[in-house]
């Protein structure tokens, strides 16, 4: 049985988590409670967000694959500044994680990897509908045949 993907509520739902963990980060709670469900999230976020990278990378029958992909591109925006703002200690809540640093570093460097990664998938399918707007199609053609063969006659 094959599962439908609904990426457009997927995307916006990655969207609501990334702003309320930086919302959550900048209110003063107890690190001690909270800290472990916030790296879990985050972890959550690299992990879905690379996974749909690769399902939207993979299949490119998807209705709005392109729209979806730009919508990706935004999460990881978003994600990568949340990041920034935790490694540079922009918000408050972010001194808790300073011994995690290293690895959200190397999240975030992943993720600048998996825009660039989307900024050329989208360059790719660019490049193939102006191909592809540019050849003449089987039926114009025929058309076109057609058209030179009644002169002749």
């Amino acid at each position: 049985m094959t599962k439908q993907i609904n990426y457009e509520d997927d995307i916006f739902f990655l969207l609501l988590i990334i702003r309320r963990l930086r919302d959550g980060l900048k209110l003063k709670i107890d690190m001690e409670t909270f800290g472990s469900k916030i790296v879990d999230d985050i972890l959550f976020l690299d992990e879905t967000i690379e996974k749909m990278l690769q399902m939207l990378e993979a299949k490119h029958g998807v209705l709005n694959r392109e729209e979806n992909l730009r919508s990706l591109k935004k999460v990881e925006s978003l994600f990568n500044n949340l990041l920034d703002d935790i490694i540079e200690k922009r918000i408050p809540g972010s001194y808790y994680f300073s011994d995690l640093n290293s690895s959200f570093i190397k999240i975030r460097k992943k993720n600048l990897e998996m825009t660039s990664k989307i900024d050329q998938i989208l360059s790719d399918m660019s490049r193939i509908d102006s191909e592809k707007s540019k050849m003449v199609s089987e039926e114009e053609f025929r058309y076109l045949l057609s058209s030179d063969d009644n002169e002749n006659e």
